[in-house]
């Protein structure tokens, strides 16, 4: 009897002991709250901007990538991205012939001054519309400083594909060029400024990828279409002249 009892004991102490262990177990390892694995997005294989460009490519730096127009695979061009590590990636067209890339204001006594130039080694486009942001000065240039009396303001810069002077007895001169890339310009320029004196011309070269320009009057200028009044007031942001892919 008392050999039972003591069997009877012992057996209950060790599952008194197992139960112990058994509570000190760590619980097992829900995988359902384990932190989703990070996928990185499918990169586009022809990217249309420099923004497509960086789509899974986490770590791509400034530089030369090749773009598409239109995302169509016949039609490649190089672009110099910026801002890469940003939300805002910007393309740019660099413009190999910089001699034909340039817009000038001629100061007089209308504008007293020194004559205002500006020259360009690349230029702001955007991949989506393939047009040229005129007012972008983030690779040009700019010598000269004058004040427009007009609008009362100080000249220290002009936009792309301007000429402009508001002296009669000046002529002021200008192009602009894409020679060496796969872009053709339109001539897609007006002349504007005072009704009875103002004069001037663009002419776009056999090539269709350069087109010259000049103008005079008290004031007079040749822009782009859309440039308005005061064009050498253009911002940044002017999206106003159109390249097509040859």
């Amino acid at each position: 009897m008392n050999k039972l009892m003591t069997l009877a004991l012992a057996s209950i102490g060790m599952n008194l002991l197992l139960g112990c262990i058994g509570d000190n177990e760590k619980p097992p390892i829900d995988d359902a709250m384990d932190p989703a694995p990070i996928v990185e997005p499918t990169p586009i294989e022809f990217p249309r901007t420099c923004a497509e460009a960086s789509v899974g490519h986490l770590h791509l730096l400034d530089g030369y990538r090749t773009l598409y127009v239109s995302g169509d695979q016949a039609k490649p061009w190089p672009a110099w991205c910026v801002d890469m590590q940003t939300k805002n990636p910007a393309e740019y067209l660099t413009l190999p012939d910089q001699q034909l890339n340039w817009s000038q204001y001629q100061s007089g006594a209308a504008s007293p001054g020194t004559n205002v130039e500006t020259r360009f080694q690349k230029v702001r486009v955007d991949g989506k519309t393939m047009k040229v942001d005129i007012g972008d000065h983030r690779f040009a240039t700019s010598t000269g400083s004058l004040k427009h009396l007009g609008a009362g303001e100080d000249v220290t810069a002009m936009p792309w594909g301007i000429a402009m002077t508001c002296d009669a007895g000046n002529t002021a001169v200008g192009a602009i060029s894409t020679d060496g890339t796969p872009f053709n310009l339109a001539n897609d320029f007006e002349l504007e400024g005072d009704l009875l004196s103002r004069d001037g011309h663009s002419n776009i070269w056999f090539t269709n990828q350069t087109v010259e320009f000049w103008a005079h009057g008290n004031c007079g200028w040749i822009a782009p279409k859309g440039s308005g009044v005061d064009p050498m007031m253009n911002d940044a942001g002017d999206y106003l002249i159109q390249l097509t892919y040859q």
